[in-house]
This record gives C-alpha cells, structure tokens and sequence, in this order.
C-alpha cells in the first residue's frame, strides 16, 4: 500500500516535524506501507483554516484520483479535520 505523511509542528512550541515523521515512518515500515510523499506545514497552528502543504495533498488527491497514495497518516487529524 501506498501512503501519504501528513505533519504539522508550530515554531511557537520549538517543535520539529521529524519527531512526527520518525514515529509515521516507523508506523508505515511495521505495516509494508511504502511512503511515496510527505506534506510538512511548519509553523502553522492547527486551528488556521488554511495550510499550504495539507491543501496541496487535497488537490493532489482530488486531481489524480488518489493514485498516488493509497490513504494518509498523520498523528494530527484534530487539526486537519476542518480541510476533510
């Protein structure tokens, strides 16, 4: 299976997206996922309703009829819901 990593940190909190990717990855290789990409918005709350990376995974999805990925992982739904 294919999947998509979705990750958010906020630079308000110091945060890193690699913590959030090592544990996806991890989860992805435990699983014979094969990760094809990763979308990162870095210094965006989660309550913004606009975010760069998670709105260009949506039209990827929308334009190529999810045959890129399978489905996403992220460890964030509560801040990606309010783009489902």
């Amino acid at each position: 299976m294919r999947v998509g990593l979705c990750a958010r940190v906020s630079t308000m909190h110091n945060q890193n997206p690699e913590m959030q990717l090592a544990e996806l990855r991890e989860h992805a290789t435990r699983r014979g996922w094969e990760v094809v990409s990763e979308y990162i918005d870095r210094g965006i709350t989660g309550a913004r309703e606009r975010r760069p990376e998670l709105d260009r995974l949506w039209q990827i999805a929308a334009s190529v009829g999810w045959t890129r990925f399978s489905f996403i992982a992220t460890t964030d739904l509560p801040g990606a819901s309010g783009s489902l």
